[in-house]
């Protein structure tokens, strides 16, 4: 083996095992610095690992020049191949043992260690090929006799240095202070940004391979040459640069939208235990029996109901849809939620209890959010229910008859959207045995694949045809109807619903 190819190889060597020392700079786990065996073990395997490369190039060149010196001396297809392949390998094999030292020593995620490593030895070899071979030649003498006298090996190996330890600020600066606190935030994502640094590493090296199988290189006496392996490289670290630029604008939105997603499931969260969920709701109570659900359109919904007893002989119901959808949406839920209910526990009349209700909700709603609603008094001794309404959906009574009808009313207007709006109050009376159901748009609005709506008229068959059924079976039978309808469609709003079965008064 050659001077050459013996100075190249401890280089190399030596470049390799200080990408592994900057690697635990930026990673710093405790463990692998107080284990300072592990980490020389490695750095010898890397170094052994390197010098090996180019012993083992070296010989399949030579094999590759004999076995084209048989057949004529020309070059082959086959021979330029082999010689390109040898140069991946040769450039592949020390960052495979990087790699490998990598996820022996530190205890991160295997995806956060392939992504850090693959990424300093990347960049340490762009360093490694395009700012010291340029430094060099400028800082070599000349042309002698012929051959571009590059700088004496001692002065290569304090270019190298000097380009190393810059590069160390700045991978030490950028990957552990701006990188890794991004790579926490999207731990269980961040095997799908894996892509992009394997497949630039590898580019890279076939690159690199082409480029010295073509004998373009930095040292050539030929300018022409200095000048394309000058541009074919160059242009290659700023395509990586405008890749990685994006990459990292992707892992950052990746980032904030896993926190945004984070924050709408505790959103989701407190909705849903705001909203009564324990079925049955009031065992103990024999003159009726509830039973509510709610599917929302996305993580957090607009629609709720309340249900609950204003005294001992009276129940109150509610169902309502938000305008809007997200996190502003269900905070003006909760709000329009608990104020619809401290105003019924004053006894008021329903058409009253909707005016007041209005009124609070009006102070401070700065994003013009409003309420559709229906609000009902049930007396569980007499049947009769008192309601009001602002602008929601009419209920539908199952009548003990086996019929089937729209609850008829007054359709008030909407509730925090205009001051001074007055509601009416109204009344109808369930006989034992009957049921009303109360429900949002979210029902009737639902779309097929066709954008045909659900409507009214659907409900109502659904109904019919399972009259007689539980509270609990009525929600199942309009839930699974509308998705039997839907066809696989994308749900656009919230599905609500509400049943409540008057069973007579206690005896």
């Amino acid at each position: 083996m050659s001077v050459e190819y013996w100075s190249e190889g401890v280089r190399s060597g030596v470049f390799f095992v200080f990408c592994i020392f900057i690697i635990s700079m930026v990673l710093e786990n405790k463990n692998a610095k107080g284990n300072l065996k592990k980490y020389i073990i490695f750095g010898i395997i890397t170094f052994v690992a390197s010098v090996f490369s180019k012993f083992a190039f070296e010989e399949i060149k030579n094999l590759i020049i004999t076995y084209e010196a048989a057949r004529g001396g020309s070059e082959t297809w086959l021979g330029n191949i082999l010689m390109s392949l040898a140069n991946f390998i040769q450039l592949m094999v020390p960052g495979v043992a990087v790699l490998t030292a990598a996820f022996f020593l530190y205890k991160e995620r295997w995806e956060e260690k392939v992504f850090v490593t693959l990424l300093v030895v990347l960049i340490e070899m762009i360093v490694l090929h395009v700012f010291c071979e340029i430094t060099g030649r400028l800082f070599s003498p000349g042309i002698t006799e012929k051959v571009y006298d590059y700088p004496p090996e001692s002065a290569r190996v304090l270019i190298e240095i000097f380009w190393m330890g810059i590069s160390t600020v700045i991978l030490r600066v950028f990957i552990k202070n701006i990188l890794l606190e991004t790579l926490d935030k999207i731990k269980e994502e961040l095997g799908k940004f894996l892509k992009l640094p394997v497949a630039s590493y590898i580019v890279f090296l076939l690159v690199i391979s082409v480029i010295k199988l073509l004998g373009l290189n930095f040292r050539s006496v030929n300018s022409s040459n200095v000048f394309v392996t000058g541009v074919v490289i160059v242009g290659l670290v700023a395509l990586y640069i405008f890749m990685y630029i994006a990459l990292f604008d992707a892992v950052r939105i990746s980032a904030e939208s896993a926190k945004v997603q984070a924050d709408l499931v505790i959103a989701s969260d407190i909705q849903h235990s705001a909203l009564p969920s324990v079925f049955p709701a009031f065992p103990d109570r024999h003159e009726f029996d509830v039973y509510a659900d709610m599917r929302p359109a996305r993580e957090v919904g607009g629609d709720f109901y309340d249900f609950f007893l204003i005294d001992k002989d009276h129940l109150a119901l509610v169902i309502a849809d938000v305008s809007g959808k997200g996190v502003p949406a269900a905070l003006f839920m909760m709000a329009g939620k608990t104020t619809i209910r401290n105003q019924a526990i004053m006894g008021e009349k329903p058409g009253q209890v909707l005016a007041n209700s209005n009124e609070q909700l009006l102070e401070g709603n700065e994003k013009g959010l409003f309420i559709t609603a229906f609000f009902g008094i049930l007396d569980l001794n007499t049947g009769e229910m008192e309601f009001s309404n602002a602008g929601h959906n009419a209920p539908y009574i199952c009548r003990d008859d086996k019929t089937v009808e729209m609850l008829k009313m007054r359709h008030g207007f909407v509730l925090g959207a205009m001051e001074g709006i007055q509601y009416r109050t109204e009344s109808t009376v369930l006989r034992p045995g009957e049921k009303i159901l109360l429900y949002t748009d979210g029902v009737t609005e639902a779309v097929n694949t066709g954008l045909e709506l659900y409507g009214e008229g659907r409900l109502e068959t659904e109904l019919r045809q399972i009259q007689g059924r539980g509270i609990q079976d009525i929600v199942a039978s309009v839930s699974s109807s509308i998705d039997a309808f839907a066809l696989g469609a994308m749900q656009a709003d919230d599905i609500t619903m509400l049943v409540v079965e008057y069973k007579g008064a206690a005896t």
